[in-house]
């Protein structure tokens, strides 16, 4: 059997299709293996990360680590404000409701 190409251009819409094809008649085994291949620089990291979510405790508080504040103007711009405390965040929230004709300052 011929290799599978994994790799083509964007704008390629005939390799994906032969690929497919080729792929579709491998056994399961070989399937799995290709899958093993192309995770295995993640696993350990991938394992780390759910043994610890397994192993969370419930119960344990979970404190506010970051705030993110998405903005969006009225001319399509986005602002992305971050915070570490609350109180700052709510600070600036409420600082934005103050009338003013143009928040160009504020952002």
């Amino acid at each position: 059997m011929q290799s599978i190409d994994f790799n083509w251009s964007e704008q390629d819409s005939e390799t994906p299709a032969m690929s497919w094809s080729k792929y579709q008649q491998l056994t399961e085994r070989k399937k799995k293996n290709i899958a093993s291949d192309c995770l295995s620089e993640f696993r350990a990291g991938l394992e780390n990360l759910i043994l610890a979510a397994i192993r969370m405790d419930p119960l344990s508080p979970k404190n506010v680590e970051q705030i993110e504040l998405l903005i969006k103007t009225t001319h399509k711009e986005y602002f992305v404000k971050k915070f570490t405390h609350v109180t700052d965040a709510t600070k600036y929230l409420l600082s934005l409701t103050e009338d003013a004709a143009d928040l160009k300052d504020k952002l």
